[in-house]
């Protein structure tokens, strides 16, 4: 019982923690979602409304800068004087930089330049007079010549919305009139330029200021005049409004024929413009009463998918921890669990036997290593490694480092005798010394052939070496002159030839047998 006990109490453990991690989040952030979505949607909302508005405000802003800054440099343009338009060669090009003008800006659908006390006016086209103008070029329904020669003469700017401006006979448009009175480095001005502008353009402005929601949007001048529109909701008679009771950046609550309406309004300083949306209130209240049901359905559906989760989770971050454990309890060390303990108790001293054994195994291995080593270079030179996969695959795992290039085999021969028991110790060390060498591109082996009077040494030339038959003699000699230095001793050296693939050393070892004993059967 006490076996199977302990595995759901981990399990458990794990769902709890699992929960823990999910509710605290979700209920911090259910608190926040249902106050954001149910407490402040309307005034989101609002806002929203507001700052589309101010959007708006700030382009339209923009580009009535961009008139008056073109006004005021074709004021100071001298290619733009009365003198240069009425000249017959220079009006031409007078025409053709009033069209650069014009282009500077997106919103001009024409260009004029007027000089008080003249019957002509200019613009992109050419020049008119005012009763050509008025009569052939466009047709005003309510600018008659008077007002137009008076407008064309006031010394302050402003603008003037113009309805149905005949432009040809199948074209009429609804056309803002912004004249600025030019007069640099002088009080009184000495002309106006005029621009038209289609009221579609602004109106393109602030028809996605609405959203979803039904309602009309309109930017209305300082006199009260609708500039541009745009109209959602055909029902509501913007006339009735009192556009004086709206605040700079606010919102109203206006009725309109017995009908509740919310009225947002943005006053814009530069221009005076009031930029007005107008929509049904009960479009507010409407997606607050659906939101409180949507979020609450919400939250509930993320709370049982979060539990159902937290289970799922915790059963199978369970599995692994139960599969190790049962894998662990079939090791001779694990037959029965430890007292007080659970399952990753028992994972842990599982572990902790595990790598004292492989410490314990490093440690024996490490002690064999010189032992397998000479054995490896032993079974080399008989030639008992029959593939060069597996003399690559021993030389890797005994970390031996075999120069790839050309192979060749030196047997030392010392006298008779020489080595006894007595001095053991210093052919040890002869032979310790001989299996560190290196030489510039080359380095050697050593190897004990287990009596007492030869070694053999391994010679492996780096594939860059240039002619190796040269080098070999030279490394031989430097053998040769080491072991005399070292232990005055003058060795008799065999060599064996030259071999480019490892799996040939042993035909080298061979050689060099035979040239000792050449030299023994045929003595100098």
């Amino acid at each position: 019982m006490w076996r199977y006990w302990k595995k759901p109490r981990l399990l458990y453990k794990y769902i709890i923690s699992y929960l823990f991690i999910f509710l605290v989040p979700f209920l911090l952030m259910s608190m926040i979602i249902y106050y954001n979505s149910v407490s402040s949607l309307r005034k989101e909302i609002e806002q929203s409304n507001i700052n589309k508005l101010e959007q708006v405000e700030n382009i339209t802003n923009e580009r009535m800068k961009e008139l008056e800054t073109l006004a005021a440099r074709i004021s100071y343009d001298p290619r733009l004087t009365p003198y240069m338009f009425s000249h017959n060669y220079y009006g031409g090009e007078a025409i053709d930089e009033l069209n650069k003008y014009k282009a500077n800006s997106s919103i001009i659908e024409e260009l004029f330049i007027y000089y008080h006390n003249a019957e002509t006016i200019y613009s992109t086209h050419g020049s008119y007079s005012i009763d050509a103008l008025l009569n052939n070029k466009y047709r005003f329904n309510e600018w008659k010549k008077q007002d137009l020669l008076n407008d064309l003469h006031s010394t302050i700017p402003f603008i003037k919305p113009i309805d149905h401006v005949v432009i040809n006979e199948d074209e009429h448009e609804n056309m803002i009139a912004y004249l600025f009175p030019i007069s640099p480095g002088n009080p009184s001005p000495y002309g106006t330029v005029m621009y038209f502008i289609k009221e579609r353009k602004m109106t393109d402005l602030i028809q996605n200021i609405l959203g979803d929601f039904e309602g009309n949007a309109y930017i209305i001048n300082e006199d009260n005049q609708i500039i541009a529109s745009s109209i959602n909701d055909d029902s509501i008679n913007i006339k009735k409004v009192d556009y004086a009771s709206s605040s700079r950046s606010g919102i109203n609550n206006v009725t309109i024929d017995g009908k509740d309406y919310s009225m947002v309004s943005v006053k814009s300083d530069m221009s005076n413009w009031k930029f007005i949306t107008v929509m049904d209130s009960n479009q507010f209240f409407k997606r607050l009463g659906n939101t409180s049901l949507i979020v609450f359905i919400l939250l509930v559906i993320i709370f049982i998918i979060g539990f159902i989760l937290a289970i799922l989770l915790g059963n199978n971050q369970y599995k692994p921890i139960r599969n190790i454990v049962e894998i662990t309890r079939k090791g001779k060390n694990n037959t029965q669990e430890m007292e007080g303990g659970n399952e990753l108790e028992t994972i842990r001293q599982t572990i902790t036997n595990v790598f004292e054994d492989h410490q314990t195994l490093n440690e024996a291995m490490y002690m064999q290593k010189p032992f397998a080593r000479d054995q490896f270079f032993v079974k080399l030179l008989k030639g008992d490694i029959p593939t060069k996969e597996e003399i690559e695959t021993l030389s890797k795992a005994l970390q031996i480092d075999l120069k790839g290039g050309t192979y060749f085999v030196g047997i030392i021969y010392f006298d008779k005798g020489m080595f006894h028991e007595a001095n053991m110790l210093e052919r040890e060390n002869l032979f310790n010394k001989l299996s560190d060498m290196s030489f510039k591109n080359a380095n050697a082996h050593g190897i004990d052939l287990l009596y007492n009077d030869a070694m053999a040494v391994i010679i492996s030339i780096e594939e860059s070496a240039k002619q190796p038959s040269e080098l070999r003699k030279q490394l031989v000699l430097e053998i040769r002159q080491f072991i005399k230095e070292f232990s005055m001793i003058e060795p008799t050296i065999g060599v064996g030839g030259l071999y480019t693939e490892k799996i040939q050393i042993n035909r080298s070892y061979i050689e060099a047998l035979a040239t000792i004993e050449y030299k023994f059967i045929n003595p100098p």
